[in-house]
This record gives structure tokens, C-alpha cells and sequence, in this order.
């Protein structure tokens, strides 16, 4: 009965019977559901504007645009926060609005919004806009805006540490519960309030459709860089970010492209994840978020040289200290990682605790210490580490952020206690398995140029849509080449041949026969076209 279902949705939907079973497995269960995953809908966009939370928020920066208010973007410096903060920028400086930046200086200051920032910045005809912060200040911007009697609007989407969010026009999908909201990053909400300005503003002379392209540009790089999960609008967000890119609209990410890339068209999410966005955000880690600001809301050309240079230099010294902390971290033996030195960079913390635990799946934690306080950044991949700094929050002077990705502070003296406490709550953890799971079992067979097409329909891969895995059984062994880096098998099955690369760690599990009872890998290509090449084609072994 379920075959035959898989078989009637593939003829519907022109995919491979594979592609179909392995969406099934995913919760696409019908032609609906598979249509609306694959294709771009740019009406569910304008609809997720009707909603009362978008409407509020685009109301209230209307009417403060139109009786003169003073502009502050407040923005966090992480990619997310950066992206936010430039696409709010370009859609209010079209109505020729006073606006002044500030972006959190990450690296060194305490975790949250500085409040001291506006005391004398702040008046009745000011309008305060917090990008990618603000959900865990509630409390504190309920009070500026009571002696102040500012407006505040607060674009977030971390986790909501209070339920007191009265008096503060919040649009947090963590605040409310639409499901088609939950997924939302900070640059994604951003975009789509944008969007709702550029949409209502009649007198705005620009050209509303190219620029609304190059915010769906800078959203594309702040949603992968917070990892949000490409389904749903993140999804339809990226694909029209990435098709954008192929011929980009922002000047600044066009000259930093053309000298990245031969193609444009090569652009896809890993692309921009290990090779564009650690550039950008090389400079906020180093304490200069400002600099990534300029550059992608520059508009001369010479100054993007410059600052292109300037990210250059940042994201050389970034690595450097990046290095220097992994290589004096040791193996890790417990089933959860905390390490801490007084003289590392802060700015390294959440780059170092995103490696540690993604290669190890641990819970981790990365501190320094800034003058008399220690400073945390802390990961747990499919975890809940908010979880786990609730039940510490007495040691702690603040914390926030989603349940996988947090930060906080405690105090010096506390540090003891802290881990001491720490030790006890990870003794009760269960650490998810570092063994890849296989999704899907496919022969060699399978793998033709229909299952290919398929696949790329299922782009752009990242969190909540993984590259899929695969599981093939009994396959013949035609050759190993043992590289300095990796492992080449070819694989054997009938008359086809297929290229497979291995880690070297694998080296030890292979038989002594020429048969592998089960691969566990991924599908890759390159220079992908309509014509099946073979010698494009490879599978990354991820375990035998």
C-alpha cells in the first residue's frame, strides 16, 4: 500500500521514487505537501503580513516615520544581527529618515543591550528598533521607555526568558505560536517587515521589486549563518536569495563574488557558509562589527575595495587566534566539553564551541575571562543548553540565545561553583550518537541522472534540510587509492562503476574482502547537467 502511494506521488511529481520515499520519511506525506516544500511561494510571503504581529510592528515604524522621529537601529554583531540591521537601513533611509547605527561590540562587552547607550541619545520623537536582541531585555527596555517615553520595537527571534512583554511592540516568533512563524531568523522577520514598509510606501522613488531582491540577498546571509532551518519562508527566502546572487543587486556582495567565485552560478548555501559569511563576520568577532555594516550598505566602489581589504585582514588574524585555541585543547574524554583560559580572544568563543561540539556532538562550553567576569559561549547539537543554564542561573549574571547556541556571564568567584554544579547536570545528559543514520537504502542502481534531478529540486541543503543520507548495501570494491587526506574507493555493482571518498578514519574498517556489507554515504556532484557524467558524480563516505 505505502509503495504503491510513493509510486503514484512520484508520477505526480515528476521525482524519483527514492526523493519521494525519503520526503515521506520526512513528514511530506501527499502531493500538497511535496509540491508547497518545492516550489517558491512568494504569496505565503505577503500573507505572513497579515498577520496582527507583522502588522503592528509595520504600523508603529510607519506612523514614527511619518511624524519625524529620529531613527536608532540597535543590532546584534553576529551575521543575523548584521543582516538585520542592513536591511533595515536600506528599506527606511528611502524615506530619507534621520537614522543612527549601533551595533553590540560582542567581543568584549557583557551579554545583552548596554542600557547606558541612551541615556542622552534617547527623547519622546525617537523611535529604538532592536535587531537580533532585545527579547531578553524586555524588563529593562519597559523602564527606558517609561522614563524616556520612546517607542521600542524589538525584531527578534532568541528565546523568551519572561512573559512580560507589555508596553513593547515585539515581533519574536518565540512569543507566539504560528507555526509557519517558528523557524524565522531575525534577517528573515526583517526582510519580511521590509517588505510590509516598501509595500505601503507610495512616495518611495526607488525600484521597489530590485530592491526588495537585495534584502532577500543579505536575509539569504543572515539565515544561513544563524543556521535556521530552510523550510517553509526561510526556504522560499534563501532560493530567492540565491538566484539573486547569480547576478547580485547589492553592489558590495557582487565585488566580493565576482573575486570568490568563476561562476556565479556555482553560489549555494555551503559556498556562502564556509567562504563568504566567515569573511563578513571575521571583523564583529574581532570587536569591528561596524565594518561588515559599511560594507554592505556601501555604494562606491572604492570604499568596497577598501573595506574588502579590511575584511581581508580581519578574517587572517581571525583564523590565526581561532588556531591558537584549538591547538592547545586536548582530547576530550568526558560526554561533555567545558574548557576555559583567562587570555583568549572573546570574540573566538562561539566559532571555537561551534567546531569543538559539531565534531564532537557534545555539550559544550568555550569561557575567557573579561576583566572581572568570565564569558561563555555554549553549544549542545540537538540538545537544550538554555535548558541546562537555567538550572545554573544562580552563578550566572546573564545568559540568552536559542536552546542548541547561547552565551552568558558569571562572575569570578563563581566560576567553582559553576562548574562544580555543571558537572553534576551533564552527568544526567544523554549525548546523542555520533554515528550517521542513514535515511534511505538505494542500489547502485538507483543512481541515475532522474534521482539526480531530483535531488537538486531538493536544494538549498542546511539545517532543517539536510543533504540526504543514503544507505547502499552489498557493494563490490573495483579499487582503493589511499590519498593524504582521504580514502578513494570505487564501487561495484553489475556494469556501473561509482567514485567514493572516505575519511581516513575509516581506513581500519575496511574488509579484507572485496565486498562492503553497507556504505553509508551522501550523493555529491559537481558541474551539474542534464547529461548523467559519471566522473561528476561521487559518494562522500561517511562510514562503512
Amino acid at each position: 500500500m505505502i509503495a504503491n502511494k510513493i509510486v503514484e506521488i512520484a508520477r505526480q511529481t515528476n521525482l524519483h521514487t527514492k526523493i519521494v520515499e525519503l520526503l515521506v520519511s520526512r513528514g511530506f506525506n501527499s502531493v500538497e505537501d511535496i509540491t508547497l516544500f518545492l516550489n517558491i511561494n512568494v504569496n505565503t510571503l505577503n500573507a505572513v503580513l497579515e498577520y496582527d504581529i507583522f502588522k503592528n510592528v509595520v504600523k508603529t515604524i510607519e506612523e514614527c516615520l511619518t511624524n519625524g522621529y529620529k531613527v536608532i537601529l540597535y543590532g546584534d554583531a553576529d551575521m543575523d544581527g548584521i543582516a538585520s540591521i542592513s536591511i533595515m537601513y536600506k528599506a527606511i533611509s528611502c524615506t530619507n529618515a534621520n537614522i543612527e547605527i549601533i551595533l553590540t561590540e560582542k567581543a568584549y562587552s557583557s551579554y545583552g543591550i548596554n542600557l547606558k547607550l541612551f541615556s542622552d541619545r534617547v527623547d519622546n520623537k525617537t523611535l529604538l528598533i532592536f535587531l537580533d536582541v532585545g527579547t531578553s531585555d524586555i524588563i529593562d527596555l519597559r523602564e527606558l521607555k517609561r522614563k524616556t517615553a520612546c517607542e521600542i520595537v524589538v525584531i527578534d527571534h532568541h528565546e523568551s526568558l519572561s512573559n512580560i512583554i507589555e508596553d513593547i511592540v515585539i515581533l519574536n516568533p518565540k512569543c507566539v505560536s504560528i507555526e509557519i512563524l517558528s523557524s524565522l531568523t531575525s534577517s528573515s522577520l526583517s526582510a519580511l517587515v521590509a517588505v510590509g514598509l516598501l509595500s505601503n510606501a507610495n512616495k518611495i522613488e526607488v525600484e521597489k521589486e530590485k530592491l526588495v531582491l537585495e534584502l532577500f540577498e543579505l536575509a539569504t546571509l543572515g539565515i544561513i549563518a544563524d543556521m535556521g532551518k530552510l523550510i517553509g519562508i526561510n526556504r522560499t527566502i534563501v532560493k530567492l536569495g540565491l538566484k539573486s546572487l547569480s547576478n547580485p543587486v547589492n553592489i558590495s556582495l557582487r565585488y566580493l563574488l565576482k573575486n570568490e567565485v568563476k561562476l556565479f552560478n556555482d553560489i549555494s548555501v555551503s559556498f556562502l557558509a564556509f567562504k563568504i559569511i566567515p569573511r563578513l563576520n571575521a571583523c564583529c568577532r574581532m570587536g569591528f562589527p561596524r565594518l561588515a555594516f559599511d560594507f554592505l550598505t556601501e555604494k562606491n566602489i572604492e570604499k568596497i575595495k577598501k573595506y574588502s581589504e579590511l575584511l581581508t585582514q580581519y578574517n587572517d588574524i581571525r583564523r590565526k587566534e581561532e588556531q591558537k585555541i584549538l591547538d592547545s585543547i586536548k582530547e576530550f574524554d568526558e560526554n561533555y566539553v567545558v574548557i576555559y583560559k583567562e587570555n583568549w580572544h572573546p570574540g573566538m568563543l562561539s566559532s571555537v564551541a561551534t567546531k569543538i561540539a559539531m565534531n564532537n556532538l557534545k555539550p559544550t562550553i568555550v569561557m575567557t575571562k573579561v576583566k572581572d567576569c568570565w564569558k561563555g559561549s555554549a553549544r549542545f547539537p540537538n540538545g537544550n543548553m538554555l535548558e541546562i543554564l537555567e538550572e545554573l542561573s544562580g552563578n550566572l549574571i546573564k545568559f540568552g540565545g536559542h536552546k542548541e547556541a547561547c552565551g552568558f556571564e558569571l562572575h569570578s568567584k563563581n566560576l567553582k561553583n559553576f562548574l562544580y554544579k555543571l558537572d553534576n547536570i551533564m552527568k544526567t545528559i544523554k549525548v546523542p550518537s555520533n554515528i550517521p543514520k542513514p535515511e534511505i537504502e538505494i542500489d547502485i542502481d538507483d543512481i541515475d541522472i532522474n534521482l539526480l534531478n531530483s535531488l537538486k529540486k531538493l536544494e538549498p541543503f542546511g539545517m532543517g534540510n539536510p543533504i540526504p543520507i543514503f544507505r547502499l548495501a552489498k557493494v563490490n570494491i573495483y579499487s582503493i587509492d589511499d590519498n593524504d587526506d582521504n580514502i578513494t574507493i570505487f564501487l561495484y555493482n553489475n556494469a556501473k562503476i561509482l567514485k567514493g571518498i572516505a575519511p581516513k578514519r575509516l581506513k581500519n574498517k575496511l574488509p579484507s574482502s572485496q565486498t562492503l556489507e553497507s556504505v553509508i554515504c551522501k550523493i555529491c556532484y559537481t558541474n551539474f547537467n542534464e547529461n548523467f557524467v559519471e566522473n561528476e558524480l561521487y559518494l562522500d563516505i561517511l562510514d562503512f
